[in-house]
């Protein structure tokens, strides 16, 4: 007889499935899978990792046809050893099969420790893989297969190959036998992965540490980990840790991170100021309606716009703006801008800017 199925499950399994994760466990299970799967629950997605919603008396073809069924959006996660799982194949084939033609279903592909290439079979990690296969699967469903791999990989995904070089290269920074004190900047400009790069070597360490937390009151004798994000001042920073660090209390901690993070946007914003005053008015206007309405569009979409504007090619306007750094033009020639720069457009049309310049 089965054992009966927790209360929670049963909900899930009546309302639905919103999310399914398609990965090879030994790769990804401890590492982006949990995070990613974690994250969904938390914010009420409801979503489907095979070994967690396996039920007693069931066939697991059954259990996961049918949560690749009814789910509306789908996750590859392409790793090294991906290609070698026939199961992970089949998923994809049927992930592929129920996605074409329909709107109502969407695959996000994430490439986690592999690169486009290697999914597209133009190189030999995943090619190798699929002709071990042929030895002892039919011809055809190998074809699909490859089939199956090359549609996805023409799929816009995020690419994290390499924030598993740079995991390595903090870790061994990091030393943790040690016991002293380590500093470790992540720096560059907004929108790289910083962030998620630090969640990601947080998660892996912090069980190592008596205390994983930003304010603590008695530190004295206890291996903790501290993590600053979105700290751009090296003067201010010392600040911040020397009150931490001095046994404030938790509000006065707040209100000069609070201060902290107002002066640093202000003097920030300043800086910006100056170069978008350096555009001309044509130009001036292209960034603003960039800032606005198009971040993350198509560049010829939006340059036939301000053609039929201003009347005359505006192309040039934008590749100005680009070697001034205003902009980025991105994968599929997309607008991209910096949340600084976008955050700094939108206050000039809504008439904020006068308070910082």
């Amino acid at each position: 007889m089965a054992a009966p199925m927790s209360s929670s499950r049963d909900d899930r399994s009546r309302r639905g499935y919103e999310v399914f994760l398609n990965f090879r466990g030994p790769d990804t299970r401890l590492t982006i899978i949990d995070s990613l799967y974690n994250d969904m629950i938390r914010a009420g997605i409801c979503t489907f990792k095979d070994n967690e919603e396996l039920r007693f008396g069931e066939e697991i073809e059954g259990s996961l046809l049918q949560a690749i069924n009814e789910s509306r959006i789908y996750i590859p996660i392409f790793s090294k050893n991906y290609a070698s799982s026939k199961w992970c194949l089949h998923e994809l084939a049927r992930i592929v099969e129920l996605s074409k033609d329909n709107d109502e279903k969407v695959i996000l592909p994430i490439f986690y420790d592999v690169d486009v290439d290697d999914v597209k079979l133009k190189t030999n990690l995943y090619w190798k893989a699929l002709q071990k296969h042929k030895s002892d699967s039919e011809n055809d469903l190998v074809k699909k297969w490859k089939k199956a791999l090359k549609a996805v990989a023409r799929i816009k995904g995020r690419n994290l190959k390499d924030h598993g070089i740079e995991m390595d290269e903090i870790m061994e920074q990091l030393d943790l036998v040690a016991f002293d004190v380590r500093f470790i900047a992540i720096h560059g400009m907004g929108g790289i992965g910083k962030t998620t790069l630090a969640k990601a070597v947080f998660r892996q360490i912090s069980p190592q540490f008596s205390g994983a937390h930003l304010i603590k009151t008695r530190l004295h004798g206890k291996k903790v980990l501290i993590v600053l994000d979105d700290i751009d001042n090296r003067d201010q920073i010392m600040r911040l840790v020397g009150s931490t660090l001095r046994g404030k209390c938790q509000s006065t901690w707040k209100n000069v991170l609070s201060k902290l993070k107002k002066v640093m946007n202000e003097d920030v914003k300043k800086k910006l100021m100056i170069s978008y005053e350096a555009l001309d008015p044509n130009q001036q206007q292209i960034y603003l309606d960039i800032a606005c309405f198009f971040i993350n569009q198509e560049k010829t979409t939006a340059i036939k716009y301000w053609d039929a504007v201003f009347g005359y090619p505006t192309e040039i306007e934008v590749n100005i703006l680009t070697r001034m750094s205003l902009i980025k033009i991105i994968d599929y020639d997309e607008l991209w801008m910096h949340d600084q720069l976008r955050d700094l457009g939108r206050d000039i049309v809504h008439g904020k800017v006068a308070t910082y310049v």
